[in-house]
């Protein structure tokens, strides 16, 4: 699925600010009957359009596949609808280029779309209040309210981290348990960004320090560009690298990946990071005679362990075929227990 933006008749500088409410994590559908859930994310999402940078709307969400049958992500994705102010748009282009097709029962599928791909028009993105929510024939998601703000690039990059400092210290209730563990807020706002690399830098963040053995330990990953040159990046982490106690691993399961614009003054928050078992680590290929030896999967034991992760940007002017750069983050320390 290509994420194309509408730019037609925005002329003007908007911050467009996702908010989920209630502050608890969103419950499902009332078609009770859906072997499914939807559930719309990212409660603090900043877009930014400059004069001559293109606009994407994008809406993050989850299908939750609480039946006893593989769900085809595509056949849902297809079929999702946009209600948008309480009007419902179909979906106008559909495109797949994602080796990722299967929802296995009682497991997860976290992706993306574009309003632009629902020919949602440039005039019903007026600057107030708004209502937006997901849905097709058997499950809806909960109504998200959006706020639209006519705003400089400055001060909507200064929003988007008051946003995200604000979200950080908030409350999360994950699905089937009980309310997240919060680090102090220090630990969020203060966080130092990683080293620029083409002008873009990196920010981890550990909202939660300390882990139990049974959990998989998220993060999330904030990206800037504050360079001169346009780069494309997939707001997922299956692109990108991750480090744990100065091992490099590579993510080895499925994946869904749409990539982004990401021009100057662009930036894209609460990108999440999960220290399960598909990231792999290679070992060294010696004798090239033999068959090259099995990786490693992530293994964290108990104790403390220091984690950075390196977003891939692609720069799409490199021909014949676009040039990868991966950007480390800051380094972040979290701990796990028996």
């Amino acid at each position: 699925m290509t994420v194309q933006a509408n730019t037609r008749n925005m002329k003007t500088t908007v911050a467009i600010a996702f908010l989920l409410l209630p502050v608890a994590f969103p419950t499902a559908s009332p078609k009770s009957s859906a072997p499914y859930e939807i559930v719309l994310e990212g409660a603090q999402v900043v877009f930014y359009k400059a004069e001559t940078t293109p606009s994407e709307v994008i809406v993050q969400f989850t299908v939750r596949n609480l039946g006893a049958k593989t769900l085809i992500a595509p056949d849902l994705s297809q079929v999702l609808s946009v209600v948008w102010d309480g009007k419902e748009y179909e979906r106008a282009r559909f495109f797949w280029n994602s080796p990722f097709r299967e929802i296995p029962p009682k497991t997860f599928w976290r992706t993306e779309l574009s309003l632009s791909d629902y020919l949602v028009p440039a005039a019903a993105l007026t600057v107030g209040s708004h209502t937006i929510a997901l849905k097709d024939a058997l499950a809806e998601s909960k109504t998200v309210t959006v706020f639209i703000e006519k705003t400089s690039a400055d001060q909507a990059v200064r929003q988007a981290h008051e946003k995200a400092g604000s979200a950080a210290r908030l409350p999360n209730a994950p699905a089937f348990g009980p309310l997240v563990e919060q680090a102090p807020a220090s630990v969020a706002d203060d966080a130092a960004w990683g080293e620029q690399v083409e002008g873009v830098s990196v920010r981890l963040r550990a909202d939660k320090i300390r882990w139990a053995s049974n959990e998989t330990p998220t993060l999330n990953l904030d990206v800037r560009n504050q360079g001169r040159q346009e780069f494309s990046i997939a707001q997922s982490q299956e692109s990108g690298r991750l480090q744990v106690d100065g091992v490099w691993y590579d993510w080895t399961g499925g994946f869904d990946l749409k990539g982004s614009a990401f021009p100057p003054g662009r930036e894209f928050d609460d990108i999440m990071v999960s220290l399960g078992s598909n990231w792999m680590a290679p070992q060294e290929w010696r004798d090239k005679t033999q068959a090259p030896p099995s990786q490693i999967p992530l293994e964290l034991l108990p104790g403390k362990h220091t984690i950075r992760f390196a977003p891939e940007i692609r720069d799409l002017t490199v021909k014949p075929k676009p040039q990868n750069i991966y950007v480390p983050s800051n380094p972040v320390e979290i701990r796990t227990t028996e």
